[in-house]
């Protein structure tokens, strides 16, 4: 049997088929990547590709809410490490700083390729994930109010403020620049706290 056929019926070739495709497009884009390249970079043929997903679209699908999968479970993690709302928003900023860090490239090609409309609903389940993302830093921050630590205008426009803060890192981090992705991820926490906490008292 030769050795692709072989390697397309093992378990895991989903999660190889994603990592190949999200490389390549954390690599060259989106728009440069062909199908061909993928099936090459997970060692399998452009035909047994397909049987798994039907065009690029679906595999930057694919690739968008496993990643969102992950960051969901990250910040439910974090969120839950301390009971004290400041502590948890800093834990929260802190972690999703450290995740778009460690794959910025990734990061900017689902934002910049997923639709502003979706009328045959191929991203629900991403903007679900998405949802339920941005439900756990609603919940912190409405904690904070509640708690008297926090004085917000707008919990929306505060939770996007914050989210466009630390998802900025992936257009100038660079690793090798001043600040570890550690340190920077401490000082937008910081940050982070000087925005939200109340003046009063």
């Amino acid at each position: 049997m030769p050795r692709n056929q072989r390697r397309d019926s093992e378990p895991g070739t989903r999660e190889r088929i994603l990592r190949s495709a999200g490389a390549l497009f954390t690599e060259k884009g989106y728009a440069a990547v062909g199908i061909r390249e993928i099936a090459t970079g997970a060692d399998m043929t452009i035909g047994a590709l397909y049987h798994y997903y039907s065009n690029k679209e679906a595999l930057l699908i694919a690739v968008t809410e496993a990643a969102l999968q992950r960051a969901v479970a990250v910040a439910k993690e974090a969120a839950d490490l301390d009971a004290d709302p400041a502590a948890r928003l800093a834990n929260l900023v802190r972690a999703h700083v450290r995740e778009q860090g460690a794959d910025a490239e990734l990061w900017n090609t689902s934002a910049r390729e997923m639709p502003r409309t979706d009328a045959n609903g191929n991203w629900t389940p991403v903007r679900e994930l998405r949802a339920a993302f941005e439900r756990i830093w609603n919940e912190v921050l409405q904690a904070g109010v509640e708690a008297g630590q926090f004085e917000l205008r707008d919990l929306s426009v505060t939770r996007l403020s914050l989210l466009a803060m630390c998802n900025g890192i992936s257009d100038w981090y660079q690793p090798a620049g001043r600040l570890s992705l550690d340190e920077l991820a401490d000082l937008m926490a910081e940050m982070a706290l000087d925005l939200v906490q109340s003046r009063r008292g």
